[in-house]
């Protein structure tokens, strides 16, 4: 799942790309594991449905299951997975679990 996070910032920006990995834990029984990079963010267009198998960016080479399954994944763990945009512009991933 993290995997998927830090490649698609590797693949979907300019060289080079900088993503913070930062936790948080706003309340004792959540732990939220974030991605900032600095890189263009994500289109607009496709900003509500990146989550959706199959759906991909419009200069997207890839096949737009990746951000799907993370969301499965995260799902099937009772969690999510939210897209913001950073402090820098660029996307901020962050999956919400409950903690173990």
């Amino acid at each position: 799942m993290f995997t998927n996070i830090l490649s698609n910032a590797a693949i979907h920006n300019d060289d080079p790309v900088t993503v913070s990995i930062y936790p948080e834990q706003p309340d004792p029984g959540t732990v939220v594991v974030g991605f900032a990079d600095d890189g263009d963010g994500v289109a607009e267009e496709v900003r509500d449905e990146i989550f959706e198998m199959g759906r991909k960016g419009p200069e997207s080479d890839g096949t737009g299951l990746g951000l799907g399954f993370v969301r499965a994944l995260t799902e099937s763990y009772g969690g999510t997975v939210e897209l913001r945009e950073s402090g820098s512009g660029g996307a901020d991933f962050r999956v919400v679990l409950d903690r173990a």
